[in-house]
């Protein structure tokens, strides 16, 4: 869920912050001195509040200086793949900046959603956003797709902001038609862009878009450890030729809730879990390899076959694989 954290340090900012609470969520937090500030986190140190809240959430507005801003953060910045959006107004409200992560972050789109509330001018100077032409990191956020190498985005967006054709491989047709006005060429040999799930070696280096379109089912014996898990998932993966980054989630049985290995499975990886109860994942009637097992002990005739089709919503593409303890299967979204 995004978080967005606003910063003031004058009546002015307080007063601007006020207005843009009616139309949008944020943590406020304010000057020491500005008393009137309602429900703020009051602080007394402006740069060591910003450096322990810095990457707690995926926006801050900042209602101060650009100059003021920069010296704040300029030793948080690491990566655009992983910086918050940062955005900043002039205490009289006039402009909007999109100052950080205008794309992958979502600064730009911040940028003119706030201005739109404040009536103020939106200032964006990301290349592809001022000629109004797509950007490839912009299309990979919206439309759920994993990055791999995002040291090459800078690479694809030069070739459309230059009118250069551009190399594509993109077998499930998932970027193509966002990019009409980019001049386009299949190739699935050296592209220049890649998007799929599916690994594959290119000597061309291309920017690799992974979409995550994979669901992972687990079934597991109780207290088994997140490594053993671990393991076979990623063996599993390897093993297809499958790209890790393409896995949008975890699924189980609901009785597995509170097992701490699938708990921390998906932390690590960032992956939310879906959990189905035994009459759900019973409703899934093309199980490869059904489970005496599972039947005898939950009721489920499948726990990570049916999982893995009923978070996906598609079909499976690997049937039950295990080790001593764990089962694991892959189930792909239907497009």
């Amino acid at each position: 869920m995004d978080k967005t954290a606003v910063w003031v340090i004058t009546e002015g900012g307080l007063k601007i912050s006020e207005n843009l609470e009616k139309d949008m969520g944020f943590d406020l937090f304010a000057s020491r001195k500005l008393k009137n500030a309602k429900n703020a986190c009051f602080f007394d140190s402006l740069k060591e509040s910003i450096r322990e809240n810095f990457n707690k959430y995926n926006g801050h507005i900042f209602i101060m200086s650009t100059g003021i801003t920069v010296r704040l953060i300029s030793d948080l910045i690491k990566s655009k793949t992983t910086d918050p959006a940062v955005l900043v107004i002039d205490d009289k409200g006039l402009n909007v900046i999109s100052l950080l992560s205008g794309h992958i972050g979502g600064s730009n789109r911040l940028c003119i959603k706030i201005s739109e509330i404040l009536g103020a001018n939106p200032v964006i100077t990301t290349a592809t956003d001022v000629n109004n032409l797509p950007a490839i990191d912009v299309i990979a956020v919206e439309n759920d797709i994993s990055i791999e190498n995002p040291e090459n985005i800078k690479k694809i967006n030069s070739l459309i902001l230059n009118g250069k054709k551009i190399r594509i491989f993109d077998p499930l047709n998932l970027v193509t038609p966002h990019l009409k006005k980019v001049n386009l060429v299949s190739d699935s040999d050296n592209p220049d862009l890649v998007v799929d799930y599916i690994e594959k070696e290119y000597s061309s280096d291309p920017l690799l878009l992974r979409p995550r379109m994979l669901s992972a089912g687990i079934g597991c014996n109780r207290g088994t450890d997140m490594d053993e898990m671990k393991g076979l998932l990623f063996q599993v993966l390897e093993n297809n030729n499958y790209s890790v980054l393409s896995l949008k989630a975890l699924a189980t049985v609901d009785v597995k809730m509170d097992e701490i290995g699938i708990t921390e499975l998906a932390q690590g990886m960032n992956l939310p879990v879906k959990y189905f109860d035994k009459n759900e994942l019973n409703s899934v009637s093309n199980i490869k390899t059904p489970s005496e097992m599972a039947m005898k002990h939950i009721g489920a005739k499948s726990v990570c076959e049916a999982a893995a089709i009923l978070a996906s919503q598609g079909k499976l593409l690997i049937p039950k694989t295990k080790t001593k303890n764990v089962t694991i299967a892959i189930a792909k979204t239907s497009i």
